[in-house]
This record gives C-alpha cells, sequence and structure tokens, in this order.
C-alpha cells in the first residue's frame, strides 16, 4: 500500500540523493587534483552524469520539499513520474556498467504500467464532501456494466482515481491514490 511504502521510499531516496552527491563530489575532486577537470567536464559519460545529478538532486529533490508537495501535489507527482524516465536514458549512457540496472529498473516499470493498464476499470462516479469532514464520499458505477464494484473493494484497499479524458498513458500522471474506507 502507499502508506506502507512511502516511508522506505523517502529513506532510499534520501540515500541516493546522499550517494549521488558524494559520487559527483568525490570525482569532481579527483578531476581537480589531477587537472583534468576542465578536459573532462566535455567528455560525454561526465556530462550526461552531471545531468543525473542536477535532475535527482536539483528536480526531484525542490520538488519533494513538504511545502511543494502539499501545495502543488500534481506537479510534484507529475514531476516524479516524468524526471524519473528521462533519468533512466541518462544513466544508461553515462557508464556502460550501470546498464543492467537501468534495464532492470525499466522493465519493473513497464511491468508495473502494463498490469495498472490491464486492471484498470472505467467508473461513472459522484464525488460529494461528508459534512463536517475533509473526506470525499465517491460513489462508483461501472460504466460498461452499469453495477457497483463496492462488492469486490474492501476497506485498506487504494484506487487510482483520474477524472477527464484522453490517452491512458498520458492520464497516468493524472490518477490520484485513495484509500477505500
Amino acid at each position: 500500500s502507499h502508506e506502507s511504502l512511502n516511508s522506505p521510499h523517502r529513506v532510499l531516496a534520501r540515500l541516493v540523493a546522499l550517494l549521488v552527491a558524494l559520487h559527483t563530489a568525490f570525482y569532481l575532486n579527483f578531476f581537480a587534483r589531477q587537472s583534468l577537470l576542465t578536459r573532462r567536464l566535455r567528455d560525454r559519460d561526465v556530462l550526461l552524469g552531471l545531468a543525473s545529478a542536477v535532475l535527482i538532486l536539483g528536480v526531484l529533490g525542490s520538488t519533494t520539499l513538504a511545502w511543494m508537495r502539499h501545495r502543488h501535489y500534481r506537479v510534484f507527482y507529475t514531476v516524479h513520474i516524468f524526471a524519473t524516465l528521462f533519468l533512466l536514458p541518462l544513466l544508461f549512457f553515462h557508464v556502460v556498467h550501470v546498464r543492467p540496472y537501468v534495464l532492470q529498473a525499466l522493465a519493473v516499470y513497464l511491468l508495473n504500467l502494463a498490469l495498472r493498464y490491464a486492471h484498470s476499470c472505467c467508473y461513472v462516479a459522484r464525488v460529494s464532501l461528508v459534512p463536517g469532514t475533509n473526506i470525499l464520499s465517491i460513489h462508483a458505477v461501472n460504466a460498461s456494466t452499469s453495477r457497483s464494484p463496492s462488492k469486490s473493494w474492501t476497506p485498506g484497499q487504494h484506487v487510482y482515481l483520474r477524472s477527464g479524458r484522453g490517452w491512458w498513458l498520458f492520464n497516468y500522471s493524472a490518477a490520484n491514490p485513495f484509500t477505500i474506507s
């Protein structure tokens, strides 16, 4: 579930950011001490590595700040998805020995995307605010069968809700996780 994975995800993300910062700093220091910095900054592997570091530390890091997540969740979520996808080719071409790991990450991502698509259903829903709370009440009916899905859902499960139409892959970033209660 999102709640059980969120905490380890944040810890691992901070660890990755720390390791990326150290890796970048140590290599830049090494290049400077060996008087190679100006030459190496023109090499493709170093440029791709620096672009990856800026993407991880700058772009992803800045959107994960608490005020950004709370005020602009859609920006946070969309940047998270697309920056991660953009990061994969940068890392793939950065150095050869990281390619198997990049391909594994891409395979897991594509499998997740395919499984989500295969298990997605369209429902027409009425959304209302429960009086006196900040809880949304959503009553959904399957658009193709006109039956309620509530018999197959149980409290504690998560669903992704999105509104609007369009090609599913581009609406993927517009899906929000909700907990069934």
